[in-house]
């Protein structure tokens, strides 16, 4: 993986495995130790290297082989739960060094209205980001409020959108590439326009 791809990778999940990171000493200095935030402090250090604007990278070649068992924190400890890992990435897009403006007014619509669209919208409101609303797909029972918000469709968020940032919220991979096509369709840029947030 490229440095872009790992960038636009950030706030889906993790894009880089803890045991294989690898830095010079300088680096280690400026983002700092790990942190006790109340979520994945790997993926916290991730955040972190990215806010810093520092490229990350991975090589084709296999460096760790994955050894998953029912026992491990990831499985186990609250700390990895999905609504921790979105505290995570709701803490890390409203950063003024992230360079979304959340903190200084902009608005974000946000793709989804199932558990991740919600998590989403409580930890961006908890870090200050303004929601304006849910995009949902046309549906034969569509929904028109989430968390006292409106719920519109992508056809009307075209009309809706203005400088506001849209941010999914959909974990599924074969629905993320369907909506980065809507969103390529409409001219809208990755990390500018829209972020892809799992």
């Amino acid at each position: 993986m490229e440095a872009e791809d790992i960038a636009n990778a950030c706030f889906i999940e993790s894009p880089l495995p803890n045991p294989s990171l690898f830095a010079h000493r300088l680096f280690w200095e400026a983002i700092g130790p790990y942190r006790d935030m109340g979520w994945p402090e790997d993926y916290d250090l991730i955040l972190r290297t990215w806010l810093a604007g520092i490229a990350m990278a991975k090589p084709p070649a296999m460096l760790l082989r994955w050894r998953e068992h029912p026992q491990r924190l990831t499985n186990t400890d609250s700390r990895y739960s999905r609504q921790a890992f979105i505290n995570a990435k709701a803490w890390a897009i409203t950063q003024p060094s992230a360079g979304f403006h959340l903190n200084t007014g902009r608005s974000v619509w946000i793709c989804g209205t199932g558990r991740n669209a919600r998590y989403w919208h409580d930890a961006l409101i908890d870090n200050g980001a303004d929601v304006s609303g849910f995009v949902e797909l046309d549906s034969a029972k569509p929904r028109t409020q989430k968390r006292h918000l409106p719920v519109i469709t992508y056809d009307q968020l075209v009309d809706h959108k203005g400088d506001s940032l849209v941010l999914s919220a959909i974990s599924a991979p074969v629905a993320r590439e369907a909506l980065v096509s809507w969103f390529d369709s409409h001219a809208m840029q990755s990390g500018v326009d829209y972020v892809l947030g799992g």
